[in-house]
């Protein structure tokens, strides 16, 4: 042997003892935790039978020496034979018998050839005629295998740790015990330490009883309680105790068995009732198998004027709706409600009394009627707590002793409780101003009102109030003491707030109980706010919901690009080892996981496409049409849920489960087929996503311009009135100086002594005032000096009123500047959105991005004309300021009617490449339908194996190519309609599969079977034919119908009719309260009616507003929007308290406007009638000849009958004549199919 096997064969010897070794200790340490958890599990046992019974010596030693023999059995069969072979005491395993072992472990990679190895290495099994060389050679073979096999590993521990993990549990239960009660664990574990000694159990418990000693009278009641206190912590405790009596001198002792009356099971209680004589009473109870006894105690018994048996009956206040109630016979307590009336009826016993009273711990005193051994009376519970007992006093002057102290104990009717469940703190308002209120209120008798509190708290413009205003609520079932309010807040009806957006309203809710007695108590909920939020708000929140959505979109997208790298991989691993095996299986686990996620995200999705929906629908953020655009897109994201990916994948699992490698193949291509099909979804989503986006982004902007056009007018406006108060005040400022300067000229006339003709009279005056002996000098002094005097404080009070006016002004400006400044900031985050449309348009088909740019450019200074409008207004220049906020207002104006220009031209164009699009694919499916006809008569004549199959073959090639064209273009039309349904797709991926499966059978050089299939793409494309034709009927209609989804054109009509009504009856308001005023100051309560007349505007302003979204042309659009902001400036006339010959003018006009509307809605409606009867005549005249029943090819030649009407270039109507042709024929021969 060479000395390199003799050295490999070394090694291996040692590695073999070594895995002995670590086998010895495996062993020892698997003993090890089984002994001690055995020992564990059987002390823990032990002790707690223990702890529990109390073993006598006997039955304990017998326990304790179990115990021990099994602990030392365990012991010496687990530990002592691994322990002894490792100090070497025992002999270890043969290298041969280990290598077996070791052979046997790994049977595949060692089996014998260890054993083989060692007999060789040893000499066993060789001849004297074998080659020492190939024994050799054979042993370093072997070595070799075997040397590679860790075969160390054979013991892991797992044994051990696998028994840890169950010895565990009793070493945790021992612990335990030991801390939950280790008294009891340690007490026990001494006891089987010493088990042939002796121990006593000590009573668990001890008993006292109260009241002890006591001094009664005679009928008197003595409530006994006896207490078990344990001793030890863990003791047990008397199930129960024995009362044990004795009367007077008598021997013979009652006895009475008492339970726990309360839940520790402590305490046990007896009432001695009508006590006659004396007696003595002890508890007695059972512990240890002996008695326990306390002392006697002593209950004497007196005889004085006394209360037999006391009865008392409670009659609660009206208000509590609680029945009258008699106490127990002996129960003197009361405990009710403050108000409530006490009857006593006391039966009395003993010398009969001579007076009884009721006397209260507050002094008063309530005199009984006694008659016949009875007293009665009557008493109202106080509010406060108190108590009272019986005064008797006999004829001797005998009074009752010690009279039982009764307790007045008046409930507490609790406050009412409330609390606002709904609208969540920080709710915002919508634009209908009509919150949804709801609280839960709650009290022990019922509720006698309730209120709602507001105020606004912040105001765009103005000032906000200062106290709160409250809105009765009615109580819709008073008596019911927990109910839930709904109130559905009409804050146009129940307030006179005009909201703007970006006020606040704070509100509380108030409830008052009907506690009448008492008084009335009240709860309120914490106040929360109402804002209505600004359009700017309302768009920022749009834009974080479509934000979230575009990242999902994003998230989706990378998601199904990874499940498609995955698919591709597994694809590829299958196709090149033909064959399924663990870890594909776990890839395609891997895909299924990831088709769960997309999924969910596909969920998710969905839900914030509707969320954005809502907003938009809520706050009236886009146009209808955009509106029913995102429904459309709901429909789309919901697509992406299908659960096609998820069927088609476990299809695949079982298929690779079966090990079928045909299944699996079309498993493969069914899931890249579905994979696709998914990848195009997700793009049409996207890009249907974006282009709804712009379209919303350009509602947007026209909106913001729309609003700040508004804005600036009623800046001017403002402006207008302050530059008028101006010119006012100037003049009056001229007049003060005028009749300043005529005063001082006076008053130099009258100094000159000049006499008037009022001088006699004065004169007069003077003689009579000294004959009465007044002084006239000085009279005519003082009057001289207090004219002065009132004359010089009214100069001061103009001059200091002037002041304050100027002030005044001041502040308007600051606050018209500060709204300038306002508007300013506005219009920058517009321009701001309008950049982000740009950048939007810039890689959209049909966007108007030439359009966009040059309002962006017309839009560069208008930021910078708001700024000087502001800091004219600062400095005064009031004209200067008005002429900008008019010129701002006007370019405001042109520039939301642009960018609706842009929107409606945008969709136009897009509409007529969509339609253009559709109808070529139109064309394409009915020459694909013709020529498959063709190819199917020419394929039903061949025979099987005829050579002409061959350029059948290649001419259906062909037709499927074509469709496969066809098909894509419906793709790319798809991500631009979103009208288009998966039902278009199906049609034509079902006629491409028929293409194909009848191209396999003509392969197969058998024409016969290929003619269902080719009949089958017929059927398809015809139906796929129907889809468009149907759709492109509807896009032309919502192209003629203008806002389709609103308000037909009689609709429109009857509703101007019913506005010009309203309007009209207005306008009397109007004239009647023109005609009342005749120039006098408007009273409060022409004030009133005057914000009356104008909510009824800013209704009929609102019903105007909705049905210009619903329907309408442009011209009458238009007129609409005139009527609207007529209207408008009505309206903020009215709210100022202004009214004048000018605001009768305006309202007649608009009443002249609604009924021009009107009468041209009339003639267009005339016209589409006639055009209507033109149609049906037309209809009724092609549907003559089919009188038949209505199947596939009468759908299908009406809707060519449509196509055709809508317009085609002269081959397209040439082809679509051709197809109707050929119907007709088929029809005329009778054939019933739906073919061409």
């Amino acid at each position: 042997m060479s000395e390199e096997t003799r050295s490999l064969v070394e090694r291996l010897r040692q590695r073999l003892h070594r895995t002995v070794r670590r086998l010895t200790l495996g062993r020892l340490c698997f003993g090890l935790v089984l002994t001690l958890g055995a020992a564990a599990a059987l002390w823990l046992t032990v002790a707690a039978v223990e702890a529990g019974l109390w073993m006598q010596p006997g039955p304990r030693t017998a326990l304790v020496a179990v115990v021990g023999a099994a602990v030392l059995g365990l012991f010496a069969a687990y530990v002592a034979r691994p322990l002894l072979r490792l100090a070497g005491f025992l002999e270890q395993p043969s290298d041969e018998e280990a290598a077996r072992r070791v052979g046997r472990h790994f049977p595949e990679r060692v089996a014998d050839r260890f054993v083989n190895l060692l007999q060789l290495a040893g000499g066993h099994g060789s001849n004297s005629d074998g080659s020492p060389a190939l024994a050799d050679h054979a042993v370093t073979r072997l070595g070799r295998e075997v040397d590679g096999v860790d075969f160390e590993a054979m013991e892991d521990f797992s044994r051990a740790r696998r028994a840890s993990r169950w010895a565990v549990v009793p070493v945790a239960g021992l612990l335990l015990f030991l801390l939950a009660a280790p008294s009891a664990f340690l007490d026990a574990s001494g006891r089987l330490l010493a088990p042939t000694a002796h121990f006593q159990r000590p009573a668990p418990f001890q008993l006292s009883v109260t009241p002890g000693e006591a001094d009664l009278v005679t009928g008197d009641s003595l409530t006994v309680t006896v207490r078990a206190e344990p001793i030890a912590q863990a003791g047990a405790l008397p199930s129960t105790v024995t009362l044990q009596t004795q009367r007077g001198d008598e021997e013979h002792v009652k006895e009475v068995t008492l339970s726990p009356t309360d839940s520790s099971k402590t305490r046990f209680r007896y009432v001695f009732t009508g006590a006659r004589r004396d007696f003595r009473y002890r508890a007695a109870a059972e512990a240890n198998g002996r008695p326990l006894r306390t002392a006697w105690h002593e209950a004497r018994v007196a005889e004085r004027p006394q209360v037999n048996r006391l009865q008392l009956t409670l009659d609660p206040p009206a208000y509590s709706d609680l029945p009258e109630r008699e106490l127990a016979s002996g129960t003197g307590d009361v405990s009710a409600l403050p108000g409530t009336e006490v009857s006593v009826n006391a039966q009395l016993a003993g010398p009969s009394p001579r007076r009884a009273l009721l006397r209260f711990s507050d002094g008063d005193v309530d005199t009984l009627s006694v008659e016949d051994g009875v007293a009665q009376g009557r008493f109202t519970l106080p509010a406060e707590r108190g108590s009272y007992h019986l005064a008797l006093t006999s004829a001797s002057g005998a009074q009752n002793a010690a009279p039982i102290e009764y307790q007045l104990q008046p409930t507490s009717d609790a406050a009412p409780t409330v609390s606002l469940t709904a609208p969540a703190p920080g709710t915002a308002l919508t634009d209908a101003l009509r919150p949804t209120l709801r609280w839960q209120m709650s009290d022990d008798f019922g509720f006698a009102a309730q209120k709602l509190y507001w105020r606004r708290t912040e105001r765009a413009h103005g000032e906000p109030m200062k106290e709160f205003t409250s809105v009765d609520v009615p109580v819709g079932r008073p008596g019911l003491l927990d109910q839930e309010v709904v109130y559905d807040w009409l804050l146009e009806r129940t307030t006179d707030l005009d909201l703007a957006p970006g006020d606040v309203i704070a509100y509380y809710v108030r409830v008052w109980d009907n506690n009448r007695v008492a008084g009335y108590q009240s709860a309120r909920t914490q106040t929360r706010r109402l804002r209505l939020p600004s359009t700017a708000e309302k768009y920022e929140q749009l834009d974080e919901t479509q934000q979230s959505a575009e990242q999902q979109m994003q998230r989706l997208q990378e998601q199904s690009d990874e499940a498609q790298r995955q698919f591709e991989g597994l694809r590829e691993s299958i196709r090149r080892k033909r064959e399924g095996d663990w870890e594909d299986q776990r890839q395609v686990q891997q895909l299924k996981e990831r088709q769960q996620k997309l999924q969910k995200g596909a969920k998710r999705l969905t839900r914030q496409i509707e969320k954005a929906a809502r907003q938009m629908q809520k706050g009236q953020l886009t146009s209808p049409e955009t509106q029913r655009a995102y429904k459309e897109l709901q429909r789309v994201a919901r697509q992406l849920q299908s659960p096609k990916l998820k069927k088609a994948l476990q299809k695949l699992q079982k298929a690779m489960q079966e090990m079928n490698m045909g299944k699996m193949q079309q498993a493969l291509k069914n899931f890249k087929r579905n994979e696709k099909d998914y990848q195009q979804r997700l793009e049409r989503a996207k890009e249907l996503f974006e282009k709804l986006k712009t379209q919303q982004k350009l509602d947007e902007v026209a909106r913001r311009a729309g609003e700040l056009a508004k804005e600036e007018d009623r800046l001017a406006e403002e402006t207008k009135k302050l530059e008028e108060e101006g010119k006012k005040a100037s003049k009056r400022e001229s007049g003060t100086e005028g009749k300043k300067s005529s005063g001082e000229k006076n008053d130099g006339e009258k100094q000159s002594g000049e006499q008037k003709p009022g001088d006699e009279n004065r004169r007069g005056k003077k003689n009579a005032e000294r004959q009465s002996g007044k002084k006239p000098g000085r009279q005519s002094g003082d009057k001289s000096r207090q004219g002065q005097k009132r004359s010089g404080q009214k100069q001061g009070g103009q001059k200091q009123g002037a002041q304050q006016g100027n002030k005044r002004s001041a502040e308007k400006r600051e606050q018209l500047a500060k709204a300038q400044e306002r508007a300013r900031k506005k219009m920058k985050k517009m321009r701001k959105e309008m950049q982000k449309l740009s950048k939007q348009m810039k890689n959209m088909r049909g966007a108007p991005k030439k359009q966009m740019q040059q309002m962006q450019k017309r839009s560069r200074q208008m930021p910078k004309q708001m700024k000087q409008n502001s800091r004219q207004l600062r400095q005064g220049q009031m004209k200067k300021a008005r002429q900008g906020q008019q010129q701002m207002q006007k370019r405001l104006k042109q520039m939301q009617q642009s960018v609706q220009q842009m929107k409606k031209g945008m969709q136009r164009k897009n509409r007529r490449i969509n339609v253009a699009g559709l109808r070529q694919a139109l064309a394409n499916t009915l020459r694909l339908s013709e020529d498959q006809e063709a190819l199917r008569k020419r394929t039903g004549d061949l025979a099987a194996g005829s050579p002409a199959l061959r350029e059948v073959t290649r001419q259906q090639n062909q037709l499927a190519e074509g469709l496969r064209t066809t098909r894509d273009s419906l793709t790319a039309l798809a991500r631009n309609i979103p009208k288009m349904t998966g039902k278009v797709q199906k049609e034509a991926g079902e006629a491409l599969g028929a293409m194909e499966k009848a191209t396999e059978a003509m392969t197969g050089r058998n024409a016969q079977p290929s003619g269902g299939h080719q009949k089958t793409a017929m059927k398809n494309l015809n139906e796929l034919a129907l889809l468009l034709s149907d759709l492109i009927d509807q896009i032309r209609q919502n192209q003629s119908g203008g806002k389709g989804g609103g308000m037909s054109m009689k609709q429109m009509r009857q509703q101007l009719k019913k506005m010009s009504g309203q309007q009209k009856k207005l306008n009397g308001q109007v004239q009647q309260m023109l005609n009342q005023m005749q120039g006098d100051r408007l009273s409060q309560s022409r004030a009133k009616r005057l914000k009356k007349m104008a909510k009824q505007q800013k209704a009929l302003r609102k019903q105007l507003q909705k049905m210009r979204k619903q329907g309408a042309d442009g011209k009458t659009l238009g007129d609409l929007e005139k009527v609207a902001d007529q209207m408008q400036k009505t309206i903020r006339q009215m709210q100022r308290g202004r009214l004048d010959r000018e605001t009768l003018k305006r309202q007649q006009q608009i009443r002249s406007r609604l009924l021009q509307a009107r009468q041209s809605l009339q003639k267009r409606g005339r016209k589409n009638q006639r055009r209507g009867r033109e149609a049906d005549e037309q209809d009724r005249t092609r549907e003559q000849p089919t009188s038949g029943p209505q199947d596939e090819t009468d759908r299908l030649r009406r809707s060519l009958i449509r196509s055709l009407e809508s317009g085609y270039a002269p081959d397209y109507e040439r082809l679509i004549k051709r197809y109707f042709e050929l119907l007709e024929k088929r029809q005329q021969n009778g054939q019933s199919d739906p073919q061409p």
